[in-house]
């Protein structure tokens, strides 16, 4: 199996500020990969290089082992999609209009969608649990509708790789775990989740891999319930903490 995301020596700027440090990274085999880090550690920025939103300084970036940079743009968009962490919508569009976006690597020259394009929409739709909210205003949603939304808007692109930036930092737990309850389903059908997280009871309880950055570099790699132990979160975090290890209770279904 090819390693859908690979990281060689990248170094990245934003002026004179060095932002990320020598970060070295092979993902393969690993369907739920959370970032964590203290605020200003390079999350973020590490998203938006993936992405190609920032050029790379120094080093290298490659999809499926092909250098990220060799993809055109519209190619690019048929292999990762991206949920950043605040998404601004100054028109009125109604829900179907924001995922029908998705679409766009997928339009021919005239630019018109087709009926399978909708179809493709509508099972998201259904997915995502947001079927009813075809028809309205995306500006009269919840947060969380509205983050399901853009979810299923990036789900729209139909890729291998989805990347999404602190998707549930300013939700309620219900909504919370809903959405990483759809990222989890999806990350079992195969599609890799790359996602920054703050809680890391959370990355705990989803994560299949996370990568613990600090200062720019990354400080540790693995397995969550090997990870996330007292010494790293003290030496990531700088602060003391205690691990208790119980079961959790679904808010959603009152089930362990």
């Amino acid at each position: 199996m090819k390693s859908c995301v690979s990281i060689y020596n990248l170094n990245f700027y934003y002026g004179k500020n060095q932002i990320l440090k020598d970060i070295n990274l092979n993902i393969k085999n690993k369907n739920f990969i959370s970032i964590i880090g203290a605020n200003g550690s390079g999350k973020t920025t590490l998203l938006k290089v993936i992405t190609r939103i920032n050029s790379v300084t120094k080093g290298k970036v490659f999809l499926f082992e092909n250098d990220i940079n060799n993809y055109s743009y519209r190619d690019l968009a048929k292999l990762l999609s991206y949920v950043p962490q605040t998404i601004n919508t100054d028109f009125d569009f109604s829900v179907l209009d924001i995922v029908l976006l998705g679409r766009n690597p997928y339009l021919n020259f005239s630019k018109s969608l087709k009926y399978t394009d909708y179809e493709v929409v509508y099972d998201i739709l259904k997915q995502v649990e947001c079927i009813h909210l075809t028809n309205k205003s995306i500006n009269k949603l919840s947060g969380g509708e509205r983050q399901k939304i853009f979810i299923a808007k990036a789900l729209a692109q139909d890729t291998p790789i989805l990347l999404l930036d602190e998707p549930v930092s300013s939700l309620d737990l219900y909504n919370q775990i809903e959405i990483l309850d759809i990222l989890k389903q999806l990350s079992k059908k195969n599609k890799i989740i790359i996602t920054v997280l703050h809680d890391l009871n959370l990355a705990l309880m989803y994560s299949d891999y996370i990568i613990m950055l600090k200062s720019g570099k990354i400080f540790k790699t693995g397995n969550p319930d090997i990870l996330l132990n007292n010494k790293n979160i003290k030496s990531c975090f700088n602060i003391d903490v205690n691990i208790i290890q119980d079961k959790f209770i679904h808010p959603k279904t009152n089930h362990v």
